[in-house]
């Protein structure tokens, strides 16, 4: 069966949808985007339930940008500057040589690490790599410890590899100090990013993987998804679409975990603007939504 839906009339209003499905669970889209399958028998997303999604995020495995641009920025910080000197190839970098490199690693890291492979360095040499210098170990101020190239003046840069005491890990090209250019950092907990970076950032293209396996392949800017890219979960929800600062935007395609799916314009993150939602028991819904529910006029088939 079929109802037209218009903006001027309430989902109670609609007769034909009254008398049929008056008892079916219509679930609220938001919901399954944040729970991915969970389901609630109402439209209505109560600010009880969005706490509670709140509290719930650690165990959902969403991959947001929100801690990722927050761990990036904390383990690839620039070590402190050099004082100025007439001789910059007097320069010399803060912190101290050491003789052994510390291991660092935890369960996490190391079953991350093995499960990788080794990092594969993939530039061709340069003429630029016959200045620099190669030195190591080195423990810099923070505590964390450097191996690989510099320059004369005493930044990092080149190929290089560093380790953080919580177990963290980078390794990959180096320029003015700052990681640029393809490089891998493994998390303490496990979690990956390995990809383009600019300037301490995670920005063109990466693969962020969480240590359970989700998964978000796409386009970055400054730590943030931005761009085209696909999100997938363990579970087998899949979300292809757009970005815009880390949040869904655009145009995108979120299939769930029990086979419903949406297909469609996004904003922040909601289901908003034009699309189809297709439930796994084959009800559809095309037409206009705002923020995650449907809104203004559509086609609802059963």
């Amino acid at each position: 069966q079929m109802c037209i839906r218009d903006r001027n009339m309430g989902m109670n209003e609609c007769q034909c949808l009254k008398n049929e499905v008056s008892n079916l669970p219509l679930e609220d889209p938001k919901e399954k985007i944040n729970e991915r399958g969970k389901k609630k028998p109402s439209l209505k997303v109560t600010p009880s339930d969005i706490e509670r999604y709140k509290q719930n995020e650690a165990k959902i495995i969403k991959i947001q940008a929100i801690f990722r641009g927050f761990i990036v920025r904390k383990k690839i910080g620039r070590q402190p500057k050099n004082q100025k000197s007439n001789d910059s190839s007097q320069q010399k970098p803060v912190g101290k040589e050491i003789t052994t490199v510390p291991d660092y690693s935890n369960p996490e890291t190391r079953a991350t690490e093995q499960k990788l492979g080794p990092f594969k360095y993939d530039k061709a040499p340069s003429d630029v790599e016959k200045d620099l210098e190669t030195r190591g170990p080195f423990e810099l101020d923070n505590g964390a410890v450097y191996i690989g190239q510099w320059r004369k003046d005493g930044l990092r840069h080149g190929k290089g590899l560093q380790i953080w005491p919580d177990g963290s890990k980078y390794e990959g090209y180096w320029e003015n100090d700052m990681a640029s250019g393809k490089g891998r950092l493994i998390h303490a907990d496990g979690d990956v990013y390995e990809g383009e970076w600019v300037q301490d950032k995670a920005e063109g293209n990466g693969v962020y993987t969480h240590s359970d396996g989700a998964q978000y392949v796409g386009q970055w800017k400054e730590d943030k998804q931005h761009g085209l890219g696909v999100e997938t979960w363990p579970d087998g929800a899949r979300y292809e679409g757009y970005y815009d600062v880390g949040q869904k935007q655009g145009k995108g395609k979120f299939l769930w975990a029990d086979n419903s799916s949406y297909d469609g314009d996004f904003l922040n993150n909601n289901i908003q603007g034009k699309g189809i939602y297709i439930w796994a028991d084959g009800r559809k819904f095309d037409g206009e939504w705002k923020n995650n529910k449907m809104e203004g006029k559509g086609v609802f088939t059963w």
